[in-house]
């Protein structure tokens, strides 16, 4: 049991399912509890005689196979028409037989609400957050239409499972955020032709700085004649240049740059162009 114990929870560390390895173990172990009640069953009827009565295995077809049938029905609660216990220690078996499925069937049910409640912890965290964010925006009396967009932006990030990596990454050791930075973002940053032929640690060192933005379609990223702070890199989706009449200058793909002009401190090239 310990081993099976310390199997599971070792497997549990490195599944991609995590919940479904943890009804697998559920099964498994509630499957365990009726072997030894179908090999007890088994003794009991060796002790007092194959055949001696109704009630005990009467030592024909397969013995496992008809204990276990007798153990499930036992521990699951599926009478219908078994035959009756014949003596005292028979009865006393039966009782801790639907005891030990009360047990098993009470344990089933609490792993299973547990597993679930954890798989929806960060749905219910999400309607928390969306419950949170409406009755604040209606405090604020904001439009009806940026309230919607604000909606639209959480509903998104979270269809989307966009994680704050920054968050995530901080709680790890400087060596192992940089390893899975650079596992995550060198293959982005590998397209991107401002980076061609920059030495490895340069992007090791610029990885470390990158953070993800989500931008909802229609939004403004950056405006002609703001002062720009911020470079870009496309990872996903399509960015559209418009000029001044909203005219479409030119679309931007993943891996493609821009605002790099204005964090290079070029004197005078700081503001946002679409040029």
């Amino acid at each position: 049991i310990k081993t099976f114990w310390e199997f599971f929870n070792r497997v549990d560390v490195v599944a991609k399912s995590p919940h479904g390895m943890r009804i697998l173990k559920t099964l498994i172990y509630m499957t365990f509890l009726i072997h030894v009640n179908a090999s007890a069953y088994y003794a009991v009827s060796a002790y007092e005689g194959f055949d001696a009565n109704e009630w005990v295995y009467n030592n024909e077809g397969n013995a496992y196979v008809r204990c276990f049938y007798f153990a499930f029905r036992t521990a699951t609660s599926i009478s219908g028409k078994m035959v009756k216990p014949t003596n005292n220690f028979e009865y006393i078996f039966m009782v801790n037989s639907w005891l030990n499925g009360v047990f098993v069937f009470a344990f089933l049910i609490g792993q299973i609400r547990d597993i679930v409640a954890t798989a929806t912890q960060n749905r219910q965290q999400f309607r928390q957050l969306m419950n949170q964010t409406i009755r604040h925006m209606n405090s604020l009396n904001l439009p009806a239409e940026l309230q919607k967009r604000v909606r639209l932006w959480l509903s998104h990030t979270w269809e989307q499972q966009k994680l704050n990596e920054e968050n995530i990454l901080n709680l790890l050791p400087i060596k192992m955020k940089t390893d899975i930075a650079i596992n995550v973002h060198y293959k982005m940053l590998s397209k991107v032709k401002l980076f061609h032929g920059c030495e490895r640690m340069v992007i090791r060192d610029l990885v470390v700085k990158l953070k993800p933005v989500l931008f909802l379609p229609g939004d403004y990223i950056c405006k002609k004649g703001e002062i720009g702070q911020e470079m870009y890199i496309v990872n996903e989706g399509v960015v559209q240049v418009l000029g001044d009449t909203g005219n479409v200058l030119a679309s931007l793909s993943e891996g493609s740059v821009f605002g790099e002009v204005s964090v290079l401190g070029i004197p005078g090239c700081s503001r946002r162009m679409a040029d």
